[in-house]
């Protein structure tokens, strides 16, 4: 599985090389974002630099920018300086991050990782929204967060389609959501995890001695959230879609998938009865 951008793949890896999916211990600790250098952003995400001509030497310091890092746990960054002051928004260099939707007790959740572009200083909506609701982060694993200020964006307008690409990435979370979307209205709850689990395959998977291995630290409760489901029902359907051989869990926490994506099966649970 090819992911989209082949920095998305860090992930936590054990003494023996092998892959683990667990969150890093704190992640319930409020946490703070810190100053952590800087970085050339065309060379941390070369492509973002697709455009450029060859006349563009790598290591342009037009494109650097001031880095933030954030330890696992709790993150409330709507009010700390350096975020409200990073512009357009933070690049996500690298690790986890999660930004759950509240409306009532019900709760919808997004999955954030390199090569994401947040915002997290915009407000969520208009304060007189008749329809009003809570956003929060948090930190699974340690993320590094490159801050677009206004002074980077006016170095990196200098270097063609670079702001282009930087948009682009904010338009692929909006379409990412609304695949998942469509995910939450398949009938049976087997049928969205199959499918959300390649969705998410396709850019974090791994090939591995003929199955596809996927480094995230989703639980049962992150998993009702992303396919809009009880926690409770996740058990059940993950042992049904385990009997069939389709997908299985590691030791290490780490996700494995089996057999071919979802393609005639996808039919299969459509055409079921209701879960």
């Amino acid at each position: 599985m090819i992911p989209r951008h082949p920095a998305s793949q860090t992930a936590p890896v054990t003494r023996g090389g092998q892959f683990t999916a667990h969150v890093a211990r704190g992640h319930r600790t409020r946490v703070h974002s810190r100053a952590a250098g800087s970085v050339a952003l065309l060379e941390a995400d070369s492509d973002l630099a697709q455009h450029l001509d060859s006349s563009t030497a790598p290591g342009d310091v037009r494109d650097v920018c001031r880095v933030l890092s954030v330890a696992a746990g709790r993150w409330r960054p709507a009010g700390e300086p350096a975020v409200v002051s990073a512009g357009i928004g933070l690049f996500v260099l690298d690790g986890l991050l999660t930004r759950q939707v509240q409306l009532g007790d019900r709760r919808s959740v997004e999955l954030l990782g390199s090569g994401d572009l947040l915002r997290p200083c915009q407000p969520d909506g208009d304060q007189y929204a008749v329809v009003s609701h809570q956003a929060t982060w948090q930190v699974l694993w340690p993320a590094r967060l490159a801050a677009i200020d206004s002074a980077a964006v006016a170095r990196l307008a200098e270097l063609e389609g670079v702001i282009g690409e930087l948009t682009g990435r904010a338009l692929q979370r909006s379409r990412s959501l609304a695949v998942r979307l469509a995910i939450a209205q398949l009938p049976r709850l087997e049928g969205r995890l199959h499918v959300l689990f390649w969705h998410l395959a396709d850019r974090w998977g791994r090939r591995e001695r003929g199955t596809v291995a996927l480094p995230l630290p989703l639980s049962r409760e992150l998993l009702a959230e992303l396919i809009c489901a009880k926690r409770t029902s996740v058990g059940p359907a993950l042992q049904r879609l385990a009997e069939r051989g389709l997908v299985a869990r590691r030791p290490t926490g780490v996700w494995e998938l089996r057999g071919d994506p979802p393609g005639e099966l996808l039919a299969r649970f459509e055409d079921s009865p209701l879960s």
